[in-house]
C-alpha cells in the first residue's frame, strides 16, 4: 500500500535502531538490516540443460543462508523442489549432450542421472578437487588435484595425472582442454615477488596475525600433452614488454590458441593466435590507451567454426564488438554508436546475441545480430535491467535476470525463436515487501559546473515533497568507483536504497549520482579521473549540490554526504577539498591513503594512478589523508578491523592526522567485520549511527 507520510515526523529511538512511523506502518533500521531481510533472497543460476529446456536454480526461501535447489521447464515456468542431489553440491553442470549432472560434494566430484534418478560419487580423496568440468565431448571431466590437473575418462575409467605439477609459490589456473582432448592449456602464476598484507584479529582470547600475499606477475602459458607423460611446452609471443594475461581459448579444430594480453601498465592490450603444431604467432589485434585499457567486458570468444575472433573494444570511445579475422589484418566493425556492449555470446557462425544500453544508459536490452548485414533486432525483454545470460548449448535459449528500480532481480528464461515472450522462472519477492512504499528515485541530469557535460543522478524525494521547500540534503555516493548506479535495476546497494526512503521519512532529500569514473557511460567517462582520483568525480558531486541549490532543492547550510569504500574515500574527500559545501559526512571502510590501497590492490590503484614511486604527486593530491589541515566540519568513520581490502590502516592514520590537526571527528571499530559486514548487528549499529550523525550535524545545523 502506499505510505502517508506526515510533516511532523516522530522519531522513536530503539534498541540497536529507530522507528519512522508512517502511518500504520513503521519503518527501522534494524527493519531493513535484520534477516531473514524485507526484500528477501534472490535465486542464483545453476545450471541449463544443453537444450535450454531445463533449469537448475538455488533459492533461499527462509534467509536461513541454507539454499536449497529447484528444478524448472523453461518453456512453462514452473518449478519443483530438486531434490535428487544435496543442496550443498557445488560446481553443478550438466553434461553437454544428455541427461546427466557433474557436481561436488565434501570435496569430492559426483555424477547424477536425472533419467535414473541415481547419484554415482567418482572421487574418494583427503584433499579439494576444484576446477571442475566436462571434456568438450562430454567423455571425461578435467580437474585440479594437489596442484596438479586430472583427467577422469567416464567410458572405460581411465584416469590421466597431467604432468603439469606447479613448483613453491607457483600456481596453475585456467586450464582448457582442447576439443580433441589432446593439450592442456593453462596459466603459472609465480607469487615469489608478491609483498605480504598484515593484519590482526583482536577478538580471540589471544591475538591473531592474519596476511595474505599480494602483487602483480607476468604470468606464463603451458601447453602440455593430455597423456601424462611430455613435459610443458612454455609458449610466449614475441613481445619485450611486460604484461599480463587476461584470457586464453581454443579454436574449435583444436589447431589454434588465442592469447588476450594487457600490458602491466594497462596501457596497451594486443591479441596473438598461436598454432600449436607450426609453434608460430601471429598479432590480430593491437590497442593503445593514454590512460588505461578498460571498459564493461575486456573479452575476445572464437566463433563456433574457429575461423575468426570477436572483440569487444572501447577504441571508438564506446565498448563496441569487432570481428577478426585470424588470416587478415583488419578487423570488421559489427556495432557502433555512443551506447555500451555489456554482454555478447555467438549463436552461429552468422549470428551473436549481444545486451547494450542503446536505448539508454539505464536500461539493459538483448538484441540479436546478423554477421553479414550487421544488421541486429531487439528481444522481447521487459523494461529494466536485463542481464547475466545463460546460453543453451544449442543456442536455442537463455535464461536471464530481469529488474527495475524498486524491484528486486527474478530468474527469466527466453526462447530465442522470433516473437518469444518472456517466462518468469523464481517469485522471491515477500508479499509485505510492497507494503513498506519504497521511494522510487526519479533519475534526473545536470551539467557538470567544469566542463559542462551531462551527469545523472537518483533523486529521493519524500511523498509529501513540497516544491517551494528548501530541504536537508545527503548525498550517497556509490563505491567501486566503475559501477553504475543510476539505472532502472536492482541495486547492489538495497540497504542503502532502503535506508534513503527512512532518510526520506525523516525528512531528507537524498541524491546519488553516477560521477565521473563509473560505468556506463563510455570511456572518457571512465577515465576522466586518470590521475586523480577526488577530481572530477567530486566535482560531480559538487555540481550536484549547485543543481540541487540553483532548482530550489536543497537548503545550501544542510547537506551531508555518505558513502562505502571508494564511497567512502569520496565522503572524505568531500570535507577535506569541500570545507564550506558539507556539514558533515560519514566514511565507511574508506580510502584515506591510496598509495596503501596500491599495496593491497595493484591491479584496480595502477591503472588510475600509475605506482607511487613514478607518480608521487598523483598519490598525494588523490589521498584526503593529505589535505586534512582544510577539513572543518564533523566526520564520522566508520571500519572493520579485519578488513583485508581497504585495510583498517587507512582508518587508524587517519585519525593520528585528525587527532594531531585538532579536527572534529568520530570513530566507530568492527572487531569481527571485514570489508563487506556480515553480521546484521554490525549493519544496524554502523546505519543507526550515521542517520544520528545527520540528525546532529545536518538537520540541526
Amino acid at each position: 500500500m502506499k505510505v502517508r507520510l506526515y510533516s511532523n515526523v516522530t522519531l522513536l529511538y530503539l534498541f540497536l535502531g529507530f522507528s519512522i512511523a508512517a502511518g500504520s506502518d513503521s519503518l527501522t533500521v534494524a527493519k531493513i538490516m535484520f534477516e531473514p531481510s524485507i526484500t528477501g533472497q534472490r535465486a542464483r543460476i545453476a545450471a541449463l540443460s544443453p537444450d535450454g529446456s531445463q533449469l537448475l536454480y538455488r533459492y533461499d526461501s527462509d534467509g536461513d543462508h541454507e539454499s536449497e535447489l529447484y528444478l524448472a521447464d523453461t518453456r512453462s515456468g514452473e518449478s519443483e523442489l530438486f531434490e535428487g542431489i544435496d543442496k550443498d553440491a557445488g560446481n553443478i553442470s550438466w553434461h553437454p549432450s544428455d541427461q546427466t549432472l557433474l557436481y561436488t560434494l565434501n570435496e569430492d566430484m559426483y555424477l547424477y542421472d536425472l533419467s535414473e534418478n541415481v547419484s554415482r560419487q567418482l572421487t574418494k580423496t583427503p584433499g579439494q578437487e576444484s576446477s571442475v568440468t566436462w571434456t568438450k565431448n562430454g567423455s571425461g571431466i578435467l580437474y585440479r588435484y594437489d596442484k596438479t590437473y586430472h583427467i577422469q575418462y567416464l567410458t572405460d575409467g581411465l584416469h590421466v595425472q597431467i604432468n603439469s605439477t606447479a613448483g613453491e609459490n607457483e600456481s596453475d589456473y585456467g586450464g582448457i582442454l582442447s576439443p580433441d582432448n589432446e593439450y592442456l592449456l593453462f596459466e603459472r602464476g609465480n607469487e615469489s615477488e608478491y609483498w605480504e598484507m598484515h593484519w590482526a584479529d583482536y577478538v580471540p582470547e589471544t591475538v591473531q596475525a592474519k596476511s595474505s600475499k599480494r602483487g602483480i606477475d607476468d604470468g606464463k602459458l603451458g601447453l602440455v600433452k593430455t597423456d601424462g607423460k611430455a613435459e610443458v611446452r612454455w609458449i610466449k609471443p614475441d613481445w619485450n614488454e611486460k604484461y599480463r594475461i587476461y584470457s586464453f581459448d581454443w579454436s574449435a579444430d583444436s589447431k589454434n590458441i588465442f592469447v588476450h594480453l594487457v600490458s602491466i601498465d594497462f596501457h596497451t592490450r594486443k591479441l596473438f593466435v598461436y598454432n600449436v603444431e607450426k609453434e608460430s604467432w601471429k598479432e590480430v589485434w593491437h590497442e593503445e590507451d593514454k590512460k588505461w585499457i578498460g571498459g564493461p567486458r575486456l573479452r575476445i570468444k572464437w566463433s563456433p567454426s574457429g575461423d575468426k575472433l570477436l572483440v569487444a573494444s572501447e577504441k571508438s570511445g564506446w565498448n563496441q564488438l569487432y570481428l577478426s579475422e585470424t588470416g587478415k589484418k583488419k578487423s570488421k566493425t559489427l556495432t557502433k554508436g555512443k551506447w555500451e556492449v555489456q554482454e555478447f555470446h555467438w549463436i552461429s557462425d552468422d549470428k551473436l546475441l549481444f545486451a547494450s544500453n542503446e536505448i539508454e544508459s539505464s536500461e539493459r536490452h538483448f538484441y540479436l545480430l546478423d554477421v553479414k548485414s550487421k544488421k541486429y533486432k531487439k528481444l522481447n525483454t521487459e523494461v529494466g535491467y536485463n542481464s547475466g545470460i545463460r546460453l543453451s548449448s544449442d543456442g536455442s535459449t537463455i535464461v536471464y535476470t530481469h529488474d527495475n528500480i524498486g524491484q528486486p532481480s527474478e530468474i527469466y528464461a527466453l526462447s530465442l525463436n522470433d516473437g518469444a515472450e518472456p517466462v518468469r522462472i523464481s517469485n522471491t519477492i515477500p508479499d509485505d515487501y510492497n507494503s513498506y512504499g519504497w521511494t522510487i528515485p526519479e533519475i534526473v541530469e545536470f551539467k557538470s559546473h567544469v566542463d559542462g557535460k551531462t551527469i545523472r543522478a537518483n533523486l529521493y524525494k519524500p511523498d509529501s515533497f513540497d516544491e517551494n521547500k528548501k530541504y536537508p540534503t545527503i548525498f550517497f555516493v556509490h563505491g567501486a568507483g566503475y559501477m553504475q548506479n543510476v539505472k532502472k535495476s536492482w541495486t547492489y546497494y538495497w540497504r542503502e536504497f532502503m535506508f534513503n526512503t527512512l532518510l526520506n521519512r525523516a525528512g531528507y532529500l537524498v541524491i546519488d549520482v553516477d560521477y565521473r569514473g563509473s560505468a556506463g557511460y563510455g570511456r572518457d567517462w571512465r577515465t576522466d579521473v586518470y590521475m586523480h582520483l577526488g577530481g572530477r568525480d567530486l566535482d560531480d558531486i559538487i555540481s550536484g549540490v549547485n543543481w540541487g541549490v540553483s532548482e530550489g532543492l536543497i537548503d545550501k547550510e544542510r547537506v551531508g554526504i555518505y558513502g562505502g569504500s571508494y564511497g567512502g574515500f569520496m565522503a572524505v574527500m568531500a570535507l577535506v577539498m569541500e570545507p564550506d559545501l558539507f556539514a558533515a559526512g560519514a566514511g565507511l571502510r574508506s580510502v584515506t591513503d591510496w598509495e596503501n590501497y596500491y599495496y593491497s590492490n595493484p591491479f584496480y590503484t595502477a591503472k588510475r594512478l600509475g605506482n607511487p614511486e613514478d607518480n608521487k604527486e598523483a598519490y598525494i593530491r588523490s589521498s584526503p589523508i593529505h589535505h586534512t589541515d582544510n577539513m572543518k566540519s564533523p566526520l564520522l568513520l566508520l571500519h572493520g578491523v579485519l578488513d583485508n581490502n581497504v585495510q583498517f590502516q587507512d582508518a587508524a592514520q587517519l585519525v593520528q592526522k585528525l587527532i594531531d590537526g585538532g579536527k572534529r571527528f568520530d570513530l566507530m571499530i568492527y572487531p569481527k567485520e571485514a570489508h563487506s559486514f556480515k553480521t546484521p548487528e554490525a549493519w544496524t549499529d554502523e546505519y543507526t549511527r550515521i542517520f544520528d550523525y545527520m540528525e546532529k550535524y545536518v538537520r540541526n545545523k
